[in-house]
């Protein structure tokens, strides 16, 4: 064995426990997220924190590895006191001058239309969507934009239907921190069929559909946890596709429901009086019931459980 070889050892089995520690981390943040020990929100906001690793990371190799547990010792505390500094524990300030986002107030009508297609993307935060009471308005509300970040409200008209898209345009580069306290809190309207699309990024959603009308209803997670209720009448297709965290759809009793389950690397729970083949579940007089829902279920990292 050359001497070459011999010094190459130590240095690969050094990269390849610092590997190891960083899947260990990851793993542990995603199970106390997955069981609700820890919020998402709270987690992405040390997400945000990577900058210091690559810091600790340079200065590590500059020094030849030779101060390896002064240098992540002090990685740690500095990751410690910037995220106390950006949650407003020393001081509160906004990081780097950046602006600390706004609250907007969202409302529209229908204006004589008479269907909406409704698009929602967030960012980071918190987005609760309910249905409103019977009228003329398509959506009211608020948003609690973030540093960096502004909310594109687009409303257009393609002939009878009302074209509304909400937005989130977040500048890149820019830090978000536990202090920015994003959220949406949001209604929309039950009186026209609506087709819904709903992305989210990293923190939590909850949607509580019962008294709308939709015509379909597409739901995108990130990272978080995400709760919904499908409306109790009409019928509709629904589709969601889960990313990291726990999801829970509730049917409401008296819609007919057949639901088909795309596995992922997390589990899948359905439960009600469904009759089963392979990956579909399916109610008691689903093929001949008014009011009813073709769910699609794609798993993703998390627990996703569908209540009937």
């Amino acid at each position: 064995m050359t001497e070459q070889t011999q010094g190459r050892r130590p240095r690969e089995r050094s990269r390849g426990a610092g590997l190891a520690i960083l899947l260990i981390v990851v793993g542990i943040l995603i199970l106390v997220g997955n069981f609700g020990l820890l919020s998402w929100d709270v987690l992405a906001r040390l997400a945000y924190l990577w900058p210091v690793l690559l810091v600790a990371i340079g200065v590590d190799m500059l020094t030849r590895r030779r101060y390896q547990l002064i240098v992540w010792g002090a990685a740690v505390v500095a990751g410690a006191l910037l995220f106390a500094y950006d949650t407003g524990g020393i001081g509160g300030r906004v990081i780097w001058g950046t602006p600390a986002g706004e609250l907007r107030t969202v409302s529209h009508t229908l204006s004589g239309a008479r269907d909406a297609d409704v698009t929602i993307n967030t960012s980071v935060g918190t987005l609760r969507l309910s249905d409103a009471s019977a009228g003329d308005q398509l959506v009211q509300g608020t948003v609690r934009t973030g540093r960096g970040e502004t909310l594109v409200d687009d409303l257009t008209r393609r002939g009878d239907t009302a074209v509304l898209r909400l937005i989130s345009d977040q500048r890149p580069g820019v830090n978000i921190g536990a202090g920015d306290r994003r959220e949406w809190d949001l209604q929309l309207t039950r009186s026209v069929p609506m087709a819904l699309s709903v992305k989210t990024g990293v923190g939590s959603a909850h949607l509580d559909l019962q008294r709308a009308q939709l015509s379909s209803l597409r739901m995108e997670a990130g990272v978080g946890e995400v709760t919904a209720t499908l409306p109790s009448s009409g019928s509709y297709r629904a589709d969601f596709k889960a990313g990291v965290g726990a999801m829970n759809v509730t049917i409401p009793a008296g819609m007919a429901a057949r639901v088909t389950v795309h596995t992922g690397l997390g589990a899948v729970h359905v439960n009600g009086t469904f009759s089963r083949s392979g990956d579909t579940y399916e109610t008691p007089g689903y093929a001949s019931a008014t009011d009813r829902v073709d769910l699609s279920v794609d798993g993703g990292l998390g627990q996703i459980t569908v209540d009937h």
